[in-house]
């Protein structure tokens, strides 16, 4: 369900954003693309984010701080559906690999957007 929600809510952010959408390019201009929307709907999210070379980090999980989830990890798989579905509706050529470790000192994320 969550993909689905990804996939709808691209169009619209990317647009309001002045970033393509739909492109079936699978280059790395279009993974660098994906990467700014990525970034810039998690700091409208209140998150703290660094954006690398086809890559987004996150230390901590702003969102989901307070929330006492029963499995903070499948918790956030759920969450992470709406960003791969918002891949695919950006370019479904572009390969989206995310990383994500809970530890002592809170969550690692990376969202590694790559051409295929």
């Amino acid at each position: 369900m969550a993909r689905l929600v990804g996939l709808q809510f691209h169009e619209e952010t990317a647009r309001d954003m002045d970033l393509p959408t739909d492109v079936e390019r699978g280059d790395a201009e279009s993974a660098r693309d994906f990467a700014r929307w990525l970034a810039n709907v998690l700091r409208a999210q209140g998150e703290e984010v660094e954006v690398g070379e086809g890559e987004v980090r996150m230390q901590g999980w702003r969102a989901a701080c307070e929330l006492k989830l029963a499995d903070p990890l499948k918790a956030f798989d759920a969450w992470n559906e709406l960003w791969l579905g918002a891949a695919a509706a950006h370019d479904r050529f572009l390969k989206v690999q995310t990383t994500r470790l809970l530890g002592e000192r809170g969550w690692s994320i990376a969202w590694r957007i790559a051409p295929r």
